[in-house]
């Protein structure tokens, strides 16, 4: 359209729902502008809700000790640093970077941490041997060596999941794009005893699902997806996933919904979903991976914070030091 022509519209509308922009161009509207709004990238330091290695094989003490030596690396760097510390709320556990470029950003990112290790002497602190038990869970096994019953587990979902998607865009969809899964860990089998039914939320539902079946067995698991701001999909899909089912749920048995917990609010979104379908006295018990934020603690039954599965449903923490106290807590197979 000329810029002329673009001048002459009287009047319009803003939608973010690719399906609402769809039924209003049925309607006789058209098109007017497109806008994007990108993320810069992006580069984590420290995170005490999920350490990377070699910090995940420390004790309680000397990851929190690091993370506050990559404060103080942070700081001597100063103003030499193109890229920028990421600021705001639900930050308690992080401490990380932006960038313009990923490849200056990985550099200075990494030289920061390098320098926290050197003022941390790290090879006389490891007190963790076997990543098994690590203090973090890293997204690193690669989909190729895992067993052939997951790799067909995963051909299976993201078929069940085709027909939600725009064929041509599934390229750009992280569902169907999987590259690693996280480690294997004994956080798997723990979360496996919490029920019978399994809820995963959509698109990091997919990772969670698959390295909890590669460490354990097949189980039956329920997806759905919710959509609560910021849909980075939403142009790609045909129809939103509101449940897909693998197995044979048992309605009589608890579900535990397992998701990555930021706020805390997709989970409860999709307990009252679960419950919507199986009923309102379904047992459904919520476990948050890696929670940022102490409103996301108080609204989960279980949490997986550095490495272990707490029940934070009946504990106590402070507003102000969560972060840390959780850090030095035990895991329910240390009660």
């Amino acid at each position: 359209m000329s810029t002329a022509h673009n001048a002459r519209t009287l009047g319009g509308v803003e939608l973010e729902s690719a399906s609402d922009c769809l039924d209003a161009i049925g309607s006789g509207y058209s098109i007017q502008a497109v806008k994007f709004t990108l993320r810069k990238p992006e580069f984590m330091l420290s995170d005490l809700a999920n350490p990377s290695r070699p910090v995940s094989m420390l004790s309680s003490a000397d990851i929190q000790l690091y993370h506050e030596l990559v404060r103080r690396a942070l700081d001597a760097e100063g103003q030499e640093l193109r890229s920028r510390l990421i600021t705001g709320a639900g930050l308690n556990t992080e401490i990380a970077l932006y960038g313009e470029d990923r490849e200056s950003l990985l550099t200075e990112g990494r030289r920061i941490q390098e320098r926290a290790l050197h003022m941390f002497g790290l090879e006389q602190r490891l007190q963790i041997h076997n990543p098994f038990y690590a203090r973090g869970i890293g997204k690193t096994r690669l989909l190729e060596t895992l067993y052939a019953q997951t790799r067909a587990e995963y051909q299976a979902l993201r078929e069940e999941l085709s027909p939600y998607y725009i064929s041509e865009f599934q390229k750009y969809v992280n569902v169907f794009n999987l590259k690693c899964v996280y480690a294997n860990h004994a956080i798997w089998q723990q979360l496996r005893q919490l029920g019978e039914n399994f809820v995963f939320i959509l698109n990091s539902g997919a990772a969670i699902y698959l390295s909890m079946v590669n460490a354990t067995r097949p189980m039956p698991a329920l997806f759905l997806e919710i959509h609560r701001q910021n849909d980075a999909y939403e142009l790609f899909r045909r129809k939103n996933v509101d449940l897909l089912v693998r197995g044979e749920p048992d309605p009589a048995k608890s579900f535990v919904i397992i998701d990555i917990a930021y706020t805390g609010g997709s989970l409860l979104a999709a307990r009252e979903s679960i419950r919507e379908h199986f009923g309102a006295h379904a047992d459904v018990k919520t476990v948050g991976l890696f929670p940022k934020s102490y409103e996301a603690v108080k609204r989960l039954d279980y949490c997986v914070y550095a490495g272990r599965l707490i029940g934070v449903s009946e504990r106590s923490f402070t507003p102000l030091n969560w972060h840390n106290e959780l850090l030095f807590e035990h895991g329910v197979d240390d009660d």
